[in-house]
């Protein structure tokens, strides 16, 4: 089983030890086959004091201690854009539709590449640890471990706007899933079937 962990949690179990030690999560891990999974988000946030000019080797031994218990990465960030993509490909062909794994095969892996890229710079990087990520993502980057609050006045209209419309009836629940499909495959550029967006929605 993999077992996906708030930041709150994660952070409260590698810094604090509560509710349980990171010792004792990593014995129930193993002695169960079990993973832990590591995104993006819960990552990011357990290294967010460096944002605030923390000192990296008070972050380190976290991290450290958080890469040596069974782990798996999870890429969220384009989870969205990789289903439609699968999807329109299966509707285009008439075939099954073929779920996308967001598991990658090390945290740097789950940033999003530069658009101006087809693959991370540190693609070729041999045991490369989540430390020493963290750590050269600080030198060149630190405002990555920042709260993304850019973000939030976007999501905010966006989540406003829908609630205002479904309440006055404007967007019925298909009508929002349709809307939100061809919002993502527009921000993502992803192209839906011509002529049929209305039937593949």
């Amino acid at each position: 089983m993999r077992i996906l962990l708030d930041s709150r949690d994660l952070i409260n179990i590698v810094e604090h030890g509560r509710p349980i030690t990171a010792d004792n999560l990593e014995a129930y891990l193993r002695a169960r086959n079990h993973e832990i999974v590591l995104s993006f988000t819960n990552v990011r946030e357990l290294s967010s004091p460096l944002a605030a000019g923390v000192a990296f080797m008070r972050i380190r031994p976290y991290l450290q201690r958080l890469e040596r218990m069974p782990h798996v990465c999870l890429k969220e960030t384009t989870i969205i854009p990789d289903e439609i993509r699968a999807a329109v490909t299966a509707f285009v062909e008439g075939a099954a539709y073929r779920s996308p794994s967001p598991y990658v095969p090390r945290w740097d892996h789950t940033l999003i590449v530069d658009p101006r890229r087809d693959h991370l710079s540190t693609e070729n990087w041999v045991d490369f640890r989540l430390d020493e990520i963290i750590y050269y993502i600080n030198r060149a980057r630190p405002d990555v471990f920042a709260p993304p609050e850019r973000h939030l006045p976007r999501l905010q209209t966006q989540l406003e706007n829908d609630r205002v419309q479904l309440r006055a009836g404007q967007a019925g629940p298909r009508q929002h899933i349709a809307r939100s499909i061809a919002n993502h495959a527009a921000t993502h550029r992803i192209t839906l079937p011509h002529g049929r967006e209305d039937e593949f929605t």
